[in-house]
């Protein structure tokens, strides 16, 4: 597990790395959404936006993970979006 490392061409929040090539990876963006600045969905959409633009697959594809799950997360209080990012 690492956290705000560089990957691809930005920081990711959290990358999960497979103990062994061919196992699964790890690319989690999370935004936070306050109160009368940015929609949850706002916030999900930019996340998802960063994962993909910044490539933040790109040191898990390195390492041999396979698959890679990347997922966007924004929270706002109690309340949390998550959508993976596909393709």
């Amino acid at each position: 597990v690492r956290s705000n490392r560089e990957a691809g061409a930005g920081r990711p929040d959290v990358q999960l790395f497979p103990v062994r090539p061919g196992e699964p990876g790890v690319a989690l963006e999370l935004k936070v959404a306050r109160v009368g600045r940015k929609s949850t969905t706002k916030a999900l959409d930019e996340a998802l936006a960063q994962l993909r633009d910044k490539d933040y697959r790109a040191e898990l594809s390195a390492r041999g993970a396979t698959p890679i799950h990347a997922y966007a997360i924004a929270l706002r209080g109690k309340q949390a979006l998550v959508k993976r990012l596909r393709g």
